[in-house]
């Protein structure tokens, strides 16, 4: 469990709490031993938690758009839907899975709520099957 402790302060509460549990197992106080395990619970829920807190995705705002330029290192200027253009680049997963993105295409664009200039393409829509 010391991997899910990120923090150092943490980290060096974490490692006190097992040395009690230990001191507390060989001298058999049971009472306190039940007491010991709900706090060392509780504190491994709140490390789990504080680690987790990046992976909520209530910052982020989505929209659709198109491309409209293409520059290296996988850049891209979209036109959203409400006319606005902005830069964005590649998000990891389409870089791994080689999706090739060209001007024309519909993509969908996260941003973060501080920065609304810069987006990230996290989705590229097919096309429709013209007939």
């Amino acid at each position: 469990m010391l991997c899910v402790v990120k923090h150092l302060y943490l980290r060096y509460l974490y490692l006190f709490y097992l040395f009690y549990l230990f001191y507390l197992c060989i001298y058999k106080d049971k009472h306190n031993v039940v007491f010991f395990i709900l706090l060392h619970l509780s504190l491994i829920f709140y490390c789990i938690k504080k680690t987790n807190m990046h992976k909520h995705k209530k910052d982020v705002i989505e929209m659709e758009g198109i491309v409209t330029e293409a520059y290296p290192a996988g850049l891209f200027k979209v036109l959203l839907d409400n006319q606005k253009t902005v830069l964005a680049y590649i998000s990891g997963k389409i870089r791994q899975k080689k999706i090739l993105i060209l001007v024309g295409d519909r993509v969908k664009v996260e941003f973060h709520i501080s920065d609304l200039t810069r987006g990230r393409i996290t989705y590229r829509f097919r096309e429709k099957k013209r007939s």
